[in-house]
């Protein structure tokens, strides 16, 4: 999978297809319902593609598990704000991106928006509702699981939206909201859930 893994990146309402890609008919999308795709990025050659019963906001690798996770909330009529939503695992059955699976039942997440992989602490950050969640990424030869490590929980966000490191500050995150940009240091709190730091 490192051979592929260019073509996927994150993004808003996962990858777009090639531009001669997207008129071929496929599955109806809704409020409620999207696809989440990785691309080669060297050839933009469609290497997987999977439904996702909710409205996808990011898709992220997880290096050398073989696993990829999309973020996915749900949208109101008319596309309001709505309760809910999930993160969405597939596991690797074959080494490569189109061997990819589904592993198991949604972990619910409130308002699931951004994703990150963060190597430094080997978790998987997802944002949504009112704060991040950091989650290991538990495999075996036949499942995939995100398992949350409460302590590294981070509080006191208003619909955190994305994630990206920051390459200025070694174990930094640059998380953005409803009010601003703010940059965090995570850290374990005793099993309590953290409060973010300032901008």
């Amino acid at each position: 999978m490192a051979a592929e893994s260019g073509g996927s990146r994150p993004s808003h309402g996962a990858s777009l297809p090639p531009r001669h890609e997207r008129r071929r008919p496929g599955p109806a999308r809704t409020w409620d319902s999207g696809t989440a795709s990785v691309y080669r990025r060297r050839d933009k050659k469609l290497l997987w593609s999977a439904n996702v019963p909710d409205y996808p906001h990011a898709i992220e690798r997880a290096p050398g598990t073989g696993v990829v996770v999309v973020a996915g909330r749900s949208k109101g009529p008319g596309g309001s704000d709505a309760k809910g939503r999930s993160l969405h695992v597939f596991r690797s059955t074959g080494g490569h991106s189109g061997s990819l699976v589904r592993a198991g039942a949604p972990i619910p997440f409130h308002q699931a928006h951004g994703l990150l992989r963060d190597p430094r602490r080997e978790r998987m950050w997802a944002a949504g509702g009112s704060g991040l969640g950091a989650y290991r990424i538990v495999t075996t030869a036949s499942s995939a699981r995100p398992v949350e490590d409460a302590a590294r929980r981070l509080t006191g966000f208003h619909h955190p939206h994305g994630l990206q490191p920051d390459h200025q500050h070694a174990g930094r995150l640059l998380v953005t909201d409803t009010g601003g940009v703010y940059a965090v240091a995570p850290r374990r709190c005793g099993g309590r859930p953290c409060a973010h730091a300032g901008r």
